[in-house]
């Protein structure tokens, strides 16, 4: 994947690092992708928005050319939570990845 930013401003996470809401997998469901099950036990439950097909369809066209890395903030466990990105998330489960830049950010 393209980032838009300077590669020393993120680093490459695996997706089993990160804790995200069930709105990324309902957002992968929906396109008929199941969700890779070492993924499950990194759902939470949280209540926020879904996500935008029409934004989905965005990033994943502007997959190639270039999107900022998600954000996300560092938890206990070596583990991080998804902060901002979650529609660059699902695209990068759809699109068979298994890790994704990320921005860590403070609280």
């Amino acid at each position: 994947m393209t980032y838009t930013s300077n590669t020393d401003d993120y680093i490459d996470l695996k997706l089993s690092d990160i804790i995200f809401d069930e709105k990324v997998c309902d957002m992968v469901e929906s396109l008929e992708t199941k969700l890779p099950t070492y993924l499950y036990n990194n759902l939470v439950d949280m209540n926020t928005f879904s996500l935008s097909d029409d934004r989905f369809d965005s990033v994943l066209r502007g997959y190639k050319e270039g999107l900022p890395p998600v954000r996300v903030q560092k938890i206990l466990g070596g583990k991080y939570m998804l902060i901002d990105g979650r529609h660059r998330m699902a695209a990068v489960i759809v699109l068979e990845g298994d890790s994704i830049p990320c921005k860590i950010v403070d609280n």
